[in-house]
This record gives structure tokens, sequence and C-alpha cells, in this order.
């Protein structure tokens, strides 16, 4: 192990520095595992900080800290981008995480003979840029599952003089000057409703594009189901709890369901579409999680936003848009909220056979050539992406994971197995007891 280390510079290296990327990096190196994080941005945090400015996590703060580090005390419940951002900052400097910032990884390249990665990265931190070499026996990307802003094409879109931003590039409605100026948002997703609200609190007139219906659920509803969570944790430990554990999870999707519906049993009069799906199973069939409201309902009600359904048909002079039921408005900006292409940072600077083998998007997850957590279909190569509280949990296992492929000790019982053991020795003694007052 010592000689091989002589001629790498480390045994992982982990692309990516926010909240994916550090939190591997922390169980790796509590495991014993020399790693080296390459960020492309300036400090930790400055994905967070450049996302809109009225961003905040739609989750819990308790389900959004990362691995042996919890948030501050004083932030609130619902923490915003630019406090993640500086709990992330402070994330890698008190773990002591090393983190290479200003490093732009352009290639990496599989050594298959001697199975040992070749990565090459653009450091910025200097005005002359230099290339930096690093090599490695394990690489892991954790840079995000969204990373190219997806923008449709339409017929005459380029004949349109409104200002067009993505909402990869937005900041606010006051810095982009769309007061008293009619705005499409298209998009309804969470990105485009929050951005609809900023809009309507910078005094600019939203219409938000709606292709498909929605899943909506009010957000003090998703955060007490996430509090209840941790209540009532410890029924993992009670017998048979895992045959009880999937019926449950059904019941509280059909009550979220359930209650989405009382609460916006009115949205159908102000023209917006609901998914008549459970959140749960709609997010499991489709990738696609329910529209978190901070607001966005409020404002349609109180008719400060519109609802346009359907979809562009085509651009018509410098500002018009014609929609797919026919109906021509003028607006003087447009905010396309249309995500990302998902799971393809990697296509950047993967070799071709490489992403010939494990893909892009969610169809590879489908296939299972890409789980976070897990090794990809091709050797050596690791992804970890998902919701703060799916990175959180990933992590450990996927730190240990590594840790056995690199020789590394790890211990016999983890609490995940501790759990496994538990319940099929609780399980066996009732059967056996059942079995024996029987006979």
């Amino acid at each position: 192990s010592l000689f091989k280390l002589l001629w790498m510079d480390t045994e992982v290296l982990v692309v990516g520095g926010a909240a994916a990327g550090l939190s591997i990096a922390s169980c790796l190196q509590k495991g014993g595992v020399s790693c080296i994080v390459l960020e492309k941005f300036p400090k930790c945090g400055d994905m967070w900080r450049s996302r809109y400015h009225r961003l905040h996590l739609h989750d819990i703060k308790r389900e959004c800290h990362l691995p042996h580090l919890d948030m501050p005390s004083d932030y609130p419940t619902y923490p915003t981008r630019l406090q993640f951002a500086s709990y992330l900052d402070s994330y890698a400097e008190q773990l002591k995480i090393p983190v290479k910032q200003h490093h732009k990884v352009i290639s990496a390249v599989f050594d298959e003979s001697a199975s040992v990665w070749t990565v090459s990265a653009e450091d910025t931190s200097t005005k002359a840029t230099t290339l930096r070499k690093f090599k490695c026996k394990h690489l892991v990307i954790a840079n995000g599952i969204y990373n190219d802003p997806r923008i449709p094409k339409f017929t005459n879109q380029e004949q349109y003089q409104g200002l067009t931003v993505h909402s990869a590039n937005y900041s606010n409605g006051g810095d982009l000057g769309l007061k008293d100026k009619k705005v499409l948002v298209v998009g309804f997703g969470n990105s485009g409703a929050e951005i609809s609200i900023d809009l309507v609190e910078h005094g600019a007139h939203p219409t938000i594009l709606q292709r498909s219906p929605v899943s909506v659920m009010p957000r003090w509803l998703i955060g007490a189901i996430q509090s209840l969570r941790y209540i009532i944790e410890p029924i993992i430990y009670v017998p048979f709890s895992y045959v009880l554990l999937p019926p449950m999870l059904i019941a509280v999707d059909v009550m979220l369901l359930m209650i989405g519906k009382f609460i916006y049993r009115d949205a159908s009069h102000y023209n917006v579409a609901l998914d008549w799906r459970p959140p749960l199973i709609r997010l499991i069939l489709t990738f696609d999680p329910p529209l978190i409201d901070v607001g966005t309902m409020r404002c349609i009600r109180q008719r400060k936003t519109k609802v346009q359904r359907g979809t562009i048909k085509q651009f018509v002079g410098t500002h018009g848009v014609e929609f797919s039921d026919g109906t021509v408005e003028e607006y003087d900006a447009i905010v396309y909220a249309t995500g990302y292409s998902p799971i393809s940072g990697h296509a950047h600077f993967l070799e071709e056979k490489v992403c010939d083998t494990i893909g892009t998007g969610f169809d590879s997850v489908r296939k299972r050539k890409i789980i976070t957590g897990r090794e990809s279909s091709y050797p050596h190569l690791w992804f970890i992406w998902g919701r703060l509280q799916m990175i959180r949990d990933a992590a450990p296992g996927m730190a240990l994971s590594i840790q056995k492929r690199l020789g590394h000790p790890t211990p016999a019982i983890t609490k995940l197995r501790l759990i496994i053991l538990y319940h099929f020795f609780t399980t066996l003694f009732v059967v056996l007891a059942i079995l024996y007052w029987q006979f």
C-alpha cells in the first residue's frame, strides 16, 4: 500500500466539493482512506451562492446536515442558500477535508492494466491557468445531479427580443429590472414556482406555463412528516417492523395526497392541474419530486400570478408567444425554469468509452448502471448524488465499500448489519416459538 502511494497522489479522488463530495470525503477520512477533493469554485458553498436569491432548503434543517457535523443551532428550520453555503465552507474547514479549490476537471483516463485513474484539472487559483494531474485508484463523481441547464427549442425562438434567462442564472426580479414587467415562467417545478413568488415580490406580473399536472404539497406538511419520522424512528427496533413499513409508507403517501387535494381543492378554478397520483409513488415512477408550496398557490389565488396551461407553439414577432391552445400573449421577459439534463456532468470529462458504458441521465439509473452510493458499471468509478438526506445516508456505506476494495480494515458489524441480524433472530425466535406452541 505504501509503495502504491509513492506513485499515486491519493487513493480516492472526488470530483465536486459541495454536499456530496464533502460527505463522502469525510467518511473516507474517518476510515483512514486518503482522498483529495477537486472543486472548481473558490469556495465549497459557491454553487449554492450562485442560485436564485430567494432559495431556501425545502427540507427541515435536521434532514439536511452532512455526516459528522450538525448545522448551527441558530439556523432557522429552513436555512437560506447563503446559510447552507456557509455551512459547507465551515464543514470542509472543521473536518479538515483536503479540498483543492479553483480546480476544474477536464479529463479522467482509466489505465485498465494498472487499475489507476489519471485525472487532469485546470488550476485557476492564479492568473496563469495551470494543468494539474492526479493519480488515484478510485474516482468518485460527486458534482451534483443537475449539471447542464436545459432550454427547449421552439419555432421562431430566435426572433424574440425580450430578456431570456434560465433559472440557473436567475438572481432576483430587482437585479434583472423586471418591476412592472410581464414575465413568462416556463415550467411549474420548484424553481419556477419560487421564482414566480420572487417576481411578485419585486413588482412583476408573472405567468407560469404548466405543461403537465403537478403534485403540490405545502411545506409545513412535509416538514411535519419529516419531524415525525425522527420521533418514531425507534420503531425500526420493534419486531416485524420491516413488515409494517411498506404499508405504513403507502398509507402516509395516500394521506399526503388526500390532504393536498383538500387544501388545493380550488386549484382548477385558477387553471392549475393537479396530478392524481400520490407524491411518493409519483416520485418513484417519474423521478419528479412534488412541488413544495412556499407561497406560490397563495399568489395564484390572489391573482398576482397567472397560470397558462399547455406548451409554447411558436414565438410571434419580437415579444409575442403563441401557446398550444392558440392564445397569443406578449411578454417582456421569459424565465426558463425547464430544469437540467440530470446526471450528465461526468460526460464533460470522462472518456467516450466510459460514457458509452455507464450512460447519462435517469435512464442509466433505471438500468442500474449508475446508482448513488455504489460503484458504477465501470470499474473503480463511483457516484454519489441525491437529496441531502439521501447523500448523508449513502456516504458511510459507500466509504466502507471503498475501504474494503482498497484493503483497509472495516468493522465487522455496522448499524445496518446489526439491525438486519436483530430482525433475523427475533423473527426466527417468534417462528420457532409458534411452531413449538403448535406442536
